[in-house]
C-alpha cells in the first residue's frame, strides 16, 4: 500500500461532520443562540431585580433603623417630660405642704396666745376677788367695790408691768 494514501472512510467522515457542522450553523445555531440570548437576559434581569430588591430591602432597613431611633427619642422626651412634671408636682406638693405646716403652727401660735391671755385674765379676776376678800377680812369692813376693784386692777397691772427674773434665769413680763 502506498503510504499517501487516503482513507476514505475518514474522508467521508470528515465530509460528513462539515456537513452535521454547517446544518447545526445554518438552522440550530440561530434558535440555540436566541435561547440561550433569551435566558442570558432573563440571568441579568433576575441579578438586576435582586439587587433592586437588596437595595430596596436595605433602604427599608434603614428607614426602619431610622423609626426606631426616632421613637427612641421621643420616648426620650416623653420620659423626661414625665419626669420633669414628676418633680413640679413634687415640689408643689411640698410647697402646700410646707404652707399647711405654716398655717397650722400660726393657729397654734395665736391659739397658745389667746389662751395664755384667758388664763390671765381669770388669773387676774380670781387674784382681785382674793384680794378683796383678803382686805375685806384684815380691814374688818367693806369699801366700795368699785373703787377697790380699780385699785386692785392697777396694782396687778404695775406688778405685771415690772420685769422680774423667774427661776430658770430669764425675763418675765
Amino acid at each position: 500500500m502506498n503510504p499517501v494514501s487516503i482513507n476514505l472512510t475518514l474522508l467521508f467522515q470528515i465530509l460528513s461532520f462539515l456537513i452535521v457542522l454547517w446544518f447545526v450553523n445554518r438552522y440550530l445555531s440561530g434558535p440555540i443562540g436566541k435561547i440561550l440570548r433569551e435566558r442570558q437576559e432573563r440571568i441579568r434581569a433576575a441579578l438586576a431585580a435582586a439587587e433592586q430588591a437588596r437595595a430596596e430591602a436595605a433602604a427599608s432597613q434603614q428607614a426602619q433603623i431610622e423609626e426606631i431611633a426616632q421613637a427612641r427619642a421621643e420616648a426620650q422626651v416623653i420620659l423626661n417630660a414625665a419626669r420633669e412634671m414628676a418633680e413640679r408636682l413634687r415640689e408643689e406638693q411640698l410647697d402646700q405642704t410646707r404652707l399647711e405646716a405654716a398655717r397650722l403652727i400660726e393657729q397654734a401660735r395665736k391659739a397658745i396666745v389667746s389662751e395664755r391671755e384667758q388664763a390671765k385674765q381669770q388669773l387676774r379676776a380670781y387674784v382681785i376677788d382674793l384680794t378683796i376678800d383678803a382686805t375685806r377680812r384684815i380691814i374688818g369692813r367693806s369699801l366700795d367695790t368699785a373703787a377697790q376693784h380699780e385699785l386692785i386692777t392697777s396694782t396687778i397691772e404695775e406688778v405685771l408691768a415690772t420685769p422680774r427674773v423667774s427661776h430658770g434665769g430669764r425675763m418675765d413680763a
